[in-house]
């Protein structure tokens, strides 16, 4: 069965969950995640990261698109789509 555009799409059709979708994209290099010594207003130690992605390679894109409660694919963002949204 052929995933329907996930703009067209405003609720898993498997979990009926709305909350949202996640794509698995592949990448590859390093990530630097920075924490400061400082604590913020919530008593932890807050992240610092502005360019934590900047050393990642872009990989093979994947337009499928998955459900964020069941994990199930229910739609695709084609690349030629993704400023659109």
């Amino acid at each position: 069965m052929k995933l329907q555009h996930i703009k067209t799409i405003t609720e898993c059709k498997y979990c009926g969950a709305k909350f949202g979708y996640y794509q698995k994209q592949f990448m590859s290099g390093w990530i630097q995640d920075n924490t400061l010594f400082e604590k913020g207003s919530n008593g932890r130690r807050e992240k610092y990261n502005p360019e934590m992605w900047d050393s990642l390679n872009n990989g093979k894109y994947n337009p499928t698109c998955y459900c964020m409660d069941c994990h199930k694919p229910i739609g695709t963002l084609p690349l030629k789509d993704i400023a659109t949204l």
